[in-house]
C-alpha cells in the first residue's frame, strides 16, 4: 500500500438496538415468541405499548360491524365477534373451543350447552386467556349446531374482553343474538369430538 492510500475504515456493527446512540424500545410480536410461559405473555398484553395498539385497533372499529350497543339506549358499548377477531389477528391468537363440561354440571340446566373458548397463541400452543359462554338447545327455534356456534360465539367475545382488558371500554352484556357481524344463525356442521373439542366440518 503507497503512502498516499488511505486505510479503509473498518465498519462499526449497530446493533438493532441502536440507532442513532440511542437504544431503542420495542415490541415483540407474538409470533416471534418461542419461550414465554403464559403469565409473561398475559404481561406483554398489560404493557403500555400493547395497550396503545389495542387503542389503534379500537379506533377503526366500524359501528354495526366490530361493536354495537346490547340494548336501546344502553350508554356502552358492546364487542361483536368481528371486532374481537381483529384484535385477535393483530396478535396472532386462534380460538380453540370445547365444551366446558365443568360449568353444565354447575349450571345443571336441562338442554344448556355450555362452551369454553381458549386464545391460543398460533405459534407457541400456549394458552393466553379463556372465556365461557352458554347457549339453549331450541334457543329461538334455531337447530342444535347454531345453539353450539351461539354459545362458541359467547364464550369467544368475553374471551377477548377479558384478556385485553377491554372491560372499561366494552359492557360485559352481550347479546350474541343482536351480532350482526357474522352469519351465525346460518346452520353449519359442528362435530364434538371425543375430549370435549368442538370443530366445524
Amino acid at each position: 500500500m503507497s503512502k498516499g492510500d488511505k486505510m479503509p475504515r473498518k465498519k462499526k456493527e449497530i446493533s438493532k438496538e441502536e440507532v442513532n446512540g440511542k437504544e431503542q424500545s420495542h415490541i415483540v410480536p407474538l409470533d416471534q415468541i418461542n419461550d414465554k410461559s403464559e403469565t409473561q405473555l398475559q404481561t406483554d398484553f398489560g404493557s403500555q405499548k400493547v395497550k396503545d395498539l389495542i387503542e389503534s385497533i379500537i379506533n377503526g372499529f366500524e359501528l354495526g360491524v366490530d361493536f354495537g350497543f346490547p340494548y336501546k339506549n344502553a350508554k356502552k358499548k358492546s364487542l361483536w365477534k368481528s371486532g374481537a377477531e381483529k384484535v385477535c389477528i393483530r396478535f396472532n391468537l386462534m380460538p380453540r373451543y370445547k365444551l366446558d363440561e365443568n360449568l353444565m354440571n354447575v349450571l345443571k340446566i336441562d338442554r344448556a350447552i355450555a362452551v369454553k373458548c381458549e386464545l391460543v397463541d398460533r405459534i407457541t400452543d400456549k394458552v393466553v386467556g379463556e372465556g365461557s359462554g352458554i347457549a339453549m338447545v331450541g334457543e329461538n327455534g334455531w337447530p342444535p349446531n347454531t345453539c353450539i356456534q351461539m354459545a362458541q360465539k359467547r364464550s369467544f367475545v368475553p374471551a377477548v374482553r377479558t384478556t385485553f382488558a377491554l372491560s372499561d371500554r366494552f359492557t360485559d352484556e352481550y347479546d350474541a343474538s343482536n351480532d350482526k357481524s357474522d352469519n351465525t344463525t346460518t346452520p353449519s356442521k359442528i362435530q364434538i369430538q371425543e375430549n370435549g373439542d368442538i370443530q366445524e366440518i
